[in-house]
C-alpha cells in the first residue's frame, strides 16, 4: 500500500509547530503528532474500521490531520483571549494544559500572570513551582515553593514539591523536613511516601546524617507508597526493597530514580482544564456532543478515582451546564411557538416566567465558573 500521510507547519503563538499524520497499516491506526522543534507536544491515535479503510481512508486521514491543526490553533487562540481577559483561574488552567504538553515556557508565563492576578492562591504557587521543577530550575522552584508554604502552611502539595526541589539539589535535611510535613498534613500522600524513601536512601548513600533505622524507614515508606498507588509495584521496586535489606543504598536509590522516570504518578486532569477553556473561550458552550463526551470522561475518571473530590465537583458543574443548554433550548422553543402564533398566551406566559426566573440560574452558573 502506498504510504499515506500529511505534513504541515503551523505558525501560532509566535512559534512554529509541525503536524504530521500517517496511516499505520500494521495496527490499522491513523497516528497524528504535533511537534515543537522535534519534540512531541501531542499524539493522537484513531482506529480505522474496515469500511473506512476500503472506501474513505484518505478523507479520514485528512480529517484527523485538520483536527490536530485546529487543536493547536485553538489552544493559542484561547491563550490570547485569556491573556486579554486576565482571569486568574483561566490563567491557571491554561498553564496546566500547556504544561501537560511540555510547553513549559508558555506555561510559566501564564502561571506567573496568575500569581500577579491572585497572589494569595496556593494552587498557583504549587503549579509555578512544579513547572520550574520540570524545567530543571530547582533553585527557582525552591524559592517559589517556600513563598507558597509561607502563604499556605497546611497545603500538602506545596511541601511535597518543596521536598522534591531540595532533593534535586542534594539538600537532604530540608527535603526530608518538607516531605515529613506533607505526610503530617496528609498521611496517605503516596508520592510523598515514595520521595521520602528516595531522600532517605540518597542521604544514606552519600553518608548524610540520618537516624539509625533510616533504611527500615525507607522500606516502610515504599510499602505505603505501593499500597496507595499500585503502579509503583514493579520489579524495580522489588529490587530496591531487596537492595535496602542488603544495605546497598546507592543502587536502591538508583532503582527508585529509574522507577520515578518510568511512571506517571500524577492524576491527569488535562481534559477537565481543556473543557473549561473551550467552554469559556473556544465557542463550545452550546456543543451538546462536546459536553456529553466530557461528562462521560468525568464518570470514567470517578470510577478510577472515586475519592477525588475535584472530579465530583466538576461533574456537578457539567450537569449544570447541561441544564443551562436545555434551558436555553426551552426558551427558543417558546419563542418559535410565539413566532408561529403571536397570540398564543400560554407560550407567552411560559417564556416570560422562564426569562424572569431563569436569570438567577444563569447568574449562579456564571458565578460558579468564575
Amino acid at each position: 500500500m502506498q504510504q499515506l500521510g500529511f505534513n504541515n507547519d503551523v505558525l501560532v503563538g509566535g512559534r512554529r509547530f509541525h503536524v504530521q499524520t500517517t496511516f499505520s497499516a500494521n495496527n490499522e491506526m491513523i497516528i497524528s503528532h504535533i511537534f515543537d522543534n522535534g519534540r512531541v507536544v501531542e499524539r493522537r491515535e484513531v482506529g480505522v474500521s474496515p469500511e473506512v479503510m476500503n472506501t474513505a481512508l484518505p478523507k479520514k486521514l485528512k480529517a484527523v490531520h485538520q483536527e490536530m491543526i485546529a487543536e493547536i490553533e485553538l489552544l493559542y487562540y484561547m491563550a490570547e483571549k485569556v491573556r486579554q481577559v486576565r482571569h486568574p483561574l483561566s490563567c491557571l488552567k491554561l498553564g496546566l494544559v500547556l504544561m501537560s504538553k511540555n510547553l513549559l515556557d508558555d506555561a510559566l508565563a501564564f502561571f506567573q500572570l496568575a500569581v500577579e492576578l491572585d497572589p494569595d492562591s496556593p494552587e498557583v504557587y504549587t503549579n509555578l513551582g512544579n513547572a520550574n521543577l520540570r524545567r530543571g530550575d530547582f533553585v527557582d522552584a525552591e524559592s517559589i515553593l517556600r513563598k507558597g508554604v509561607q502563604l499556605a502552611p497546611r497545603f500538602a502539595d506545596l511541601h511535597h514539591y518543596l521536598g522534591i526541589a531540595c532533593l534535586e539539589q542534594r539538600k537532604f535535611s530540608p527535603a526530608l523536613e518538607a516531605l515529613q510535613t506533607a505526610l503530617e498534613i496528609n498521611p496517605n500522600f503516596t508520592q510523598a511516601h515514595f520521595h521520602t524513601a528516595l531522600a532517605l536512601l540518597s542521604s544514606l548513600a552519600e553518608g548524610g546524617a540520618t537516624t539509625m533505622d533510616a533504611g527500615k524507614q525507607a522500606q516502610e515508606h515504599l510499602t505505603r507508597a505501593s499500597e496507595g498507588f499500585p503502579a509503583y509495584r514493579t520489579p524495580r521496586l522489588e529490587r530496591a526493597l531487596q537492595l535496602i535489606g542488603d544495605g546497598a543504598y546507592l543502587p536502591a536509590a538508583q532503582e527508585l530514580q529509574s522507577l520515578r522516570q518510568e511512571i506517571n504518578t500524577e492524576t491527569d486532569l488535562t481534559f477537565e482544564h481543556e473543557f473549561y477553556l473551550k467552554f469559556m473561550y473556544g465557542g463550545k458552550g452550546k456543543d451538546d456532543e462536546f459536553i456529553q463526551e466530557y461528562t462521560e470522561r468525568l464518570r470514567s475518571a470517578i470510577h478510577e478515582y472515586p475519592d477525588y473530590a475535584d472530579l465530583h465537583n466538576s461533574l456537578g458543574i457539567a450537569h449544570l451546564i447541561q441544564c443551562r443548554n436545555l434551558f436555553l433550548r426551552a426558551l427558543e422553543e417558546f419563542r418559535v411557538s410565539l413566532r408561529i402564533n403571536p397570540g398564543y398566551k400560554r407560550a407567552e406566559k411560559n417564556l416570560k416566567l422562564s426569562e424572569n426566573d431563569g436569570k438567577g440560574f444563569l447568574i449562579l452558573l456564571r458565578a460558579i465558573l468564575k
